[in-house]
């Protein structure tokens, strides 16, 4: 009967993972838009992804991926911790965040955003 629990708490924690339940993780939620993450995004993202660009002035950020506002990051919000955090393909160019600053970026957004 204990190989049977022991199997249905491991399962139940894989899916918990997988349906992406890892914002629970995140002890400390105390960032938020207005004092970590508009500063973050003006910092490093907004000089493209912002809804004022158009055009060449958004330097090939897509059309509609604006992070000058927080329902723009809520909705683009894993495509952000993917290229962001993960591939580390953004910003393509100049001063990158650095892993303290990503780190933040990824507790703020699950916190925030979940």
């Amino acid at each position: 009967m204990k190989k049977w629990f022991f199997w249905i708490l491991a399962i139940g924690l894989l899916f918990a993972v997988n349906a992406g339940w890892q914002h629970l993780a995140v002890a400390d939620c105390t960032d938020t838009y207005e004092n970590f993450g508009k500063a973050f995004m003006e910092q490093y993202c907004t000089r493209c992804h912002a809804s004022t660009k158009t055009g060449f002035a958004r330097f090939g950020a897509p059309a509609g991926y604006d992070f000058d506002k927080p329902e723009g990051i809520a909705k683009e919000k894993k495509e952000i911790l993917e290229w962001t955090v993960e591939k580390k393909k953004m910003p393509p160019v100049g001063k990158k965040p650095t892993d303290a600053e990503l780190s933040k970026l990824t507790s703020w957004l699950n916190c925030e955003y979940p």
